[in-house]
């Protein structure tokens, strides 16, 4: 299996769409539990964008549903709940509706009209250096055991 580098790539997607290119990465990751047959279940990853550091930690072993970005700086927070579809920017909630079927729809159907667009969000060469860099981090050897 892809593991949880591979299966949740779109955290780092998300990270490099929103603060810039990853200029570094290292990471440590292994296998805990028998969610996964040969992969990893989880990863702590630091890397770069523009000289700032940005953790991020994945993982399949919580048996909570929570998928949540951070971002912290001297004068703001911003907590992003991807399940409950909230951003939190210092104190204030800003809820967000969605339909989950329609958005991946949505996806797809921007995808296959915009592929030709160089500035397609996500393009197949962005997401083609995104899997060499996370393939490359899995045979790094940083893997806890």
């Amino acid at each position: 299996g892809g593991g949880v580098i591979l299966d949740c790539s779109h955290e780092f997607d998300m990270l490099t769409y929103l603060l810039g290119p990853i200029t570094s990465l290292t990471a440590r990751w292994g296998k805990r539990s028998t969610v996964t047959i040969d992969a990893e279940d989880y990863v702590d990853a630091l890397f770069c964008v523009r000289d700032v550091p940005v953790n991020l930690s994945m993982s399949y072993l919580s048996r909570n549903a929570e998928r949540t970005m951070v971002i912290e700086t001297e004068a703001v927070t911003i907590r992003a709940d991807l399940i409950d579809n909230t951003v939190t920017v210092n104190d204030e909630v800003f809820r967000f509706e969605t339909n989950r079927d329609q958005w991946f729809t949505d996806q797809i159907r921007y995808f296959f009209s915009e592929r030709k667009n160089p500035k397609l969000m996500n393009h197949l060469k962005e997401a083609a250096d995104m899997y060499k860099k996370l393939s490359a981090l899995k045979m790094s050897g940083n893997q806890v055991v």
